[in-house]
């Protein structure tokens, strides 16, 4: 519920903004710690597991994520991947993937489309963390 309702207000922000500010990723990522602090006390057998996990996706979703941005010569912005880095960290590294590549489609589809109609050309940029925050939402009501 928390993961959504931050995807949800930074959705709104990036796309206002094209901006994720850090103060909010920073919040995040303590809230996440403490939750995770919790999971630990309640499952003490499985706190190597669930650490892996969030640490994981947290490294997975930041190195995707910088090597898109160095690749696409710095057309993915680094606020962009941070919040990977920060999904990962509450989605663990299984789930990170889903999110990637669900909200990444999104993001294709809603490109295309733009393109097609003339909205967009080729050298503009749209904002990512909408299609994170639908990506998200989408995987976490799915139940995966």
């Amino acid at each position: 519920m928390i993961l959504t309702v931050f995807m949800v207000f930074l959705g709104f922000i990036d796309q206002q903004k094209t901006i994720i500010p850090n103060k909010i990723l920073l919040m995040m990522v303590v809230i996440r710690a403490v939750l995770l602090g919790g999971e630990i006390t309640v499952r003490p057998s499985l706190w190597m597991d669930l650490l892996k996990s969030a640490f994981g996706g947290m490294l997975l979703g930041f190195i995707i994520f910088l090597l898109a941005r160095i690749f696409s010569r710095k057309s993915v912005g680094m606020g962009d991947v941070k919040l990977a880095a920060v999904l990962g960290w509450y989605l663990g590294g299984a789930l990170i993937w889903f999110d990637l590549v669900i909200s990444l489609s999104l993001a294709a589809i809603y490109s295309i489309v733009q393109l097609i109609r003339k909205k967009l050309n080729m050298k503009d940029s749209i904002p990512l963390a909408p299609f994170f925050s639908v990506g998200t939402v989408l995987i976490l009501l799915l139940g995966f």
